[in-house]
């Protein structure tokens, strides 16, 4: 159970924020794994036009967000991982469409 020291910390908001900020941790580590020597604007336009490479590139992303949410359902902070895992779907539904698109 969290604390009552931490549950000011338990908020929705707080995990839509965060579950914004832990994909674009996930592509930048990505873009150094995979793609480091060329330009980053090169790499996102290469994103958009290879549709294979953003399937690749969204699941790396989103295995943060599977790291993050699994903290805070751990953690015992339910509305951190809604909020967390809310992003998640609908940025996996996003990187659908524009595959089907």
């Amino acid at each position: 159970m969290a604390t009552l020291k931490n549950r000011w910390f338990d908020r929705y908001w707080i995990g839509v924020l965060i579950g914004i900020i832990a994909p674009m941790i996930g592509m930048t580590v990505f873009y150094f794994l995979r793609i480091y020597p060329t330009d980053y604007i090169f790499f996102l336009y290469t994103l958009l036009d290879q549709h294979r490479f953003l399937s690749a590139a969204t699941s790396f992303s989103l295995m943060a967000n599977a790291i993050v949410f699994t903290v805070f359902i751990n953690r015992k902070e339910d509305k951190v991982a809604k909020g967390v895992f809310i992003v998640t779907c609908i940025i996996g539904i996003g990187a659908l469409l524009l595959r089907i698109l």
